[in-house]
This record gives C-alpha cells, sequence and structure tokens, in this order.
C-alpha cells in the first residue's frame, strides 16, 4: 500500500506483525511461553484481554443507552484497534489530525471524524482527497472564513464536505460559544454554502473530563450539557438540521448516558486507561470500571544501593505531562517510581529486606495513554506472560 502524507504502509490483514529494528528484535519472542518477560526493554505493552473487555463493555453500554460509539483514535492511533472497536459495533472512529484520519482510511476504516478545524487551503485539499476514498469524512467547523475556503474548495471540485458545527463547551479551545453568532454561523453552514452539509454538532468538554471529585465532575457536565441541549433546541426551531451531537469521553460516559444530550460518543481511553482517568471517581466513589490495559515494560539494569534500583526507561519513555508511571509488577511492596533521566528511572522501596537484581522486569501503568503511545512504534499484546502479537502504531507522529 502506497505512503499518503505520514501514512504508515499498512498489512489489510486484522493484525499483523510489524516490521522494522524494534519489532524485528522481540519478533522471535510471539507464541513463546514466558516470552513477555524476555522483552527488549523499554516495552509498550498491551493486555489484549483487558482491552477487549474495556472495548466491549463500553460497547454495550452506549447499546443499552441508544448511544452511538464512535472512538477516538488519538488514543491509540491502531488501524488494528480501530477496526477491532468497529467489529464490536462503533460506527467509524474520530481522528485528531489529518495525518491520521490518512492512516486511518489507509487500513480500510470508512467513517472518520476528523474533530480539530482545518484552516489552511493544503489542508482542505488534502481533506479533499480523502472524500474520494473513504466512505464518510466529517469536517468541524468554528470560523465562517474557513468554511467559505471550503466551500470554495469543495465546489471547485463539484464535490461536498460534510460537516459539525464545533460548539464550544466552555473549554475555550476550539469551537463556537453559545449565543447568536453561533446561531447565525450555523444556519450559514446549513444554508447558504452549497457545498457544505451541515449534518450535526461537536461538544467536546474536555476541562472537565479529569475532574476528580464524582459530585463535582457530574455537576458541571450536566450543567453544561443542558446549556447544549437549549442551544440545540434553538437551532432546530430556526430550521438548522441537528440529526447528531457528537462529543463526550471517558470521564463523562456515565453523564452522557443520564443526560440525553449525545447521540455519539467520543471517548477514546476507555481501551487502556491511564493513571490520570485511574485518579478519578466513578459512581459511589469507586474507579471508573474499565480496566487498565496499557503498560511499559522496563528492566533493572543497576542495583548498587539498598533500597533502590534503577531501570531502563525514563524520560523517553513516558509522557511527562502528569504526575509519574505507577508501578504494578516486578517490584517490592509500596514501591514508587522516580525519573532520573531519559533514559534511566529510579524504583525506591521502603524494606532493607526486599530486593531487585539486575535483569528483573517491572511493568508500569502510565501517566498519560495517548502521547505515550505517540512515543513507541510498536505494540506488545501480551494474555498472561505470553507475548501473542505486534501492533505497529500506525500513526504515530502523525501531528499534521
Amino acid at each position: 500500500m502506497r505512503r499518503i502524507g505520514c501514512c504508515i504502509t499498512y498489512n489489510k490483514g486484522r493484525n499483523f506483525r510489524a516490521k522494522g529494528l524494534q519489532s524485528a528484535v522481540n519478533n522471535n519472542l510471539v507464541g513463546r511461553k514466558h516470552g513477555a518477560q524476555l522483552l527488549q526493554t523499554p516495552a509498550l505493552l498491551v493486555d489484549r484481554q483487558k482491552l477487549r473487555w474495556n472495548l466491549q463493555r463500553l460497547q454495550k453500554l452506549c447499546n443499552s443507552h441508544n448511544l452511538k460509539l464512535r472512538p477516538h483514535s488519538k488514543t491509540h492511533k491502531s488501524v488494528a484497534i480501530a477496526r477491532m472497536q468497529i467489529e464490536y459495533g462503533a460506527v467509524g472512529i474520530c481522528c485528531a489530525k489529518l495525518g491520521e484520519a490518512e492512516v486511518m482510511s489507509s487500513g480500510g476504516i470508512e467513517s472518520i471524524l476528523v474533530t480539530s478545524p482545518l484552516v489552511t487551503e493544503s489542508g482542505m485539499r488534502r481533506a479533499l482527497a480523502l472524500t474520494r476514498t473513504t466512505k464518510e469524512l466529517l469536517l468541524v467547523m468554528d470560523n465562517p472564513r474557513c468554511a467559505e475556503m471550503a466551500n470554495r474548495i469543495a465546489g471547485d471540485a463539484g464535490l461536498q464536505f460534510d460537516v459539525l458545527l464545533d460548539v464550544d463547551a466552555g473549554m475555550r479551545r476550539t469551537g463556537v460559544e453559545i449565543g447568536e453568532p453561533a446561531i447565525q454561523f450555523a444556519n450559514a453552514l446549513a444554508n447558504q454554502f452549497d457545498a457544505l452539509n451541515l449534518r450535526r454538532l461537536q461538544y467536546y468538554a474536555g476541562h472537565i473530563m479529569h475532574k476528580q471529585n464524582y459530585i463535582e465532575r457530574r455537576t458541571r457536565y450536566l450543567e453544561a450539557t443542558d446549556r447544549l441541549r437549549t442551544f440545540v433546541e434553538v437551532l432546530r426551531e430556526r430550521g438548522v438540521p441537528c440529526e447528531v451531537v457528537s462529543g463526550g469521553g471517558t470521564g463523562s460516559y456515565e453523564f452522557d448516558f443520564e443526560s440525553n444530550a449525545m447521540t455519539e460518543l467520543q471517548a477514546g481511553s476507555y481501551g487502556f486507561m491511564d493513571r490520570q482517568y485511574l485518579s478519578i471517581e466513578g459512581s459511589q466513589g469507586k474507579p471508573l470500571e474499565f480496566r487498565p490495559s496499557l503498560f511499559v515494560q522496563s528492566t533493572v539494569v543497576s542495583s548498587n544501593h539498598p533500597r533502590m534500583s534503577t531501570t531502563d526507561a525514563g524520560l523517553k519513555a513516558f509522557a511527562t505531562d502528569d504526575n509519574v508511571p505507577l508501578i504494578v509488577d516486578g517490584a517490592p511492596p509500596k514501591s514508587l517510581y522516580s525519573f532520573m533521566g531519559d533514559e534511566h528511572g529510579a524504583i525506591r522501596w521502603e524494606s532493607e529486606k526486599d530486593a531487585l537484581d539486575i535483569g528483573s522486569c517491572v511493568r508500569m501503568i502510565v501517566p498519560h495513554c495517548d502521547p505515550t503511545i505517540n512515543l513507541y512504534d510498536v505494540m506488545h499484546v501480551v494474555e498472561e506472560d505470553t507475548l501473542v502479537d505486534l501492533w505497529r502504531v500506525d500513526a504515530r507522529g502523525c501531528s499534521y
């Protein structure tokens, strides 16, 4: 398959053995008993059973609440996982950038929503090319100038863009603020641009997703979606179509079921979970129900000091925007991780009776899954202690 933009070639088999330096080192371990313990590290690990459980669980919940699921692939950047999500019932996927969308389209994904606005003519033309190869491509709009540009480019080609009005949920990142200007812009998208087809809205309250306290998160989210419902009612009264409202996420899925404001859920991190999402409260004070399935495995490379060892996973092995990795296996009880530079991390524990020998494997939950995954070429797929497959991080580095 040819390369498009920053797209990585993909074998259209359901899973495939990745090619390249890192995968070549560990390829011989696939299917070998206890092979996961022999990986060259740092290695990105996915527990396939837990991943499947997470994907199927949210899909089942969405089905029971008549809510469609359109997972955000900016989290996993993997065609294999996107295809798995669609197999379980997702209507399509979201992509943050065109480069990701090009990768997913090349891998056979037929319905793609690009959740960030396009603002350049070159970007619009890339999107136009995607409309010819993708069954359904959806773009978001939050600026009249961009709408005029998109309308001109699509119109000149005799094509249409399917678009969403991006509405600001209070995050102030992208989106039109709710009010009369937003109503006028929505009306223009629906009625004044022949080459634009307004079908839906996007509404993502990202600033609320990681609020740790359940009651605070629920209260703020339901207030935000109340404003959204009122806005949608006004649009419909003025004849502007709003057949789909797409948004929500892992931190709000319970409230999305409750509010009935969304018709399509854009959750992404639920498949893997990370320290950020594991720290927030679900209902009844319990953690969210999804299981951590993403880990970085490291190896102890030095152990010359009491109650401390050094691993080969440092700043380059994890996203560092929030907290530190959480040790889950391979270290003494109550061990804590800290960064020791680009290539190394420290593991410290309390009891002088405990020790970690060189060559020991330590697994950690990552602080933030999306940017951590983007550091790796390959996911090492494990079941218990067996390496069962290798999945390429297909859209790694597709930042434009």
